[in-house]
């Protein structure tokens, strides 16, 4: 088992989690807001995917990669 304490999965928390928050708001906003909620939304998953591939790449660097089975 491979276990993340890196400030890369740090990061990929919680922008997770601030994406999850951004979500739930963009559900519920009314029609006034859901264009600005929209907006908020998908620079959260930007933030997000960036923070994946950064730990993916630190994931690389440690040869995790080449590791056999799960």
């Amino acid at each position: 088992m491979i276990m993340v304490t890196s400030k890369a999965g740090q990061r990929l928390a919680k922008a997770k989690s601030r994406h999850d928050k951004l979500f739930e708001e963009y559900v519920n906003a009314d029609s006034s807001h859901v264009h600005a909620a929209l907006r908020t939304l998908q620079s959260a998953k930007r933030e997000m995917d960036r923070a994946a591939l950064a730990l993916a790449d630190e994931l690389i660097e440690g040869n995790h990669h080449l590791a056999e089975g799960d």
